[in-house]
């Protein structure tokens, strides 16, 4: 058996578009310009409230700003996530890996947990994961999680690195994934084809150049 856990966006979902055009209605909604696709996208990774302020270039009152994020997360929601895209080969692998042995497979994420399942869903892979863990929440499948441990990518894969035997993967895009998994016994693959700036790695990771290259580690 293998333990499979990914992140979503930038991993599993180019979801650029649907960000876009969610914080644009968003914006204008608030009075506010839109902001060019090319810029948001050397910043997109992180939760949009962290990276908000910079991308427009203002500091914004705490008011504004929480009206902002409320109009993105509500268009998002309800329309914004079905402009998303799903990498080239990402149903085909996840098929393989679900079919092979006794594999698990996890979605371990920053995006609210109510978003991931619905975007999975509309995508049709949501029945290749046993188990969606977000920042706010998931629907504790493999085994109810204590409520004195912080829901974050750090514990969760330590969480399951201390109820599963076997290999053990990770694959994100981003550095903070690649942290997620220092001090455990996954390895981290690199989805270099996501969002990600480029960072150092250690000697035990990997690097995909495309979802489809995953299958060498099935």
């Amino acid at each position: 058996m293998s333990i499979f856990c990914f992140d979503l966006d930038g991993t599993i979902f180019d979801s650029l578009d649907g960000i876009y055009e969610s914080l644009n209605y968003s914006l204008v909604k608030n009075s506010f310009s839109k902001v060019k696709k090319k810029i948001l996208i050397t910043l997109i990774g992180p939760p949009l409230e962290s990276y908000l302020e910079k991308l427009l270039s203002i500091n914004l009152d705490k008011e504004k700003k929480l009206c902002i994020l409320k109009d993105f997360r509500l268009h998002h929601d309800s329309l914004g996530y079905k402009s998303y895209k799903i990498y080239p080969h990402v149903k085909k692998v996840l098929y393989q890996i679900r079919n092979c042995s006794n594999n698990k497979v996890f979605a371990v994420t920053n995006k609210p947990y109510k978003i991931s399942k619905k975007a999975l869903i509309y995508f049709g892979i949501y029945n290749f994961f046993d188990d969606i863990f977000t920042a706010n929440g998931n629907t504790d499948n493999c085994q109810k999680w204590a409520t004195n441990i912080i829901r974050n990518k750090s514990n969760y894969l330590s969480f399951l690195d201390s109820n599963y035997g076997g290999r053990k993967f990770y694959t994100g895009d981003t550095e903070s994934d690649y942290i997620a998994t220092l001090g455990n016994s996954f390895k981290f693959v690199y989805a270099k084809y996501g969002y990600g700036k480029s960072f150092v790695l250690n000697e035990d990771s990997e690097v995909l150049e495309s979802f489809n290259e995953f299958k060498n580690y099935i």
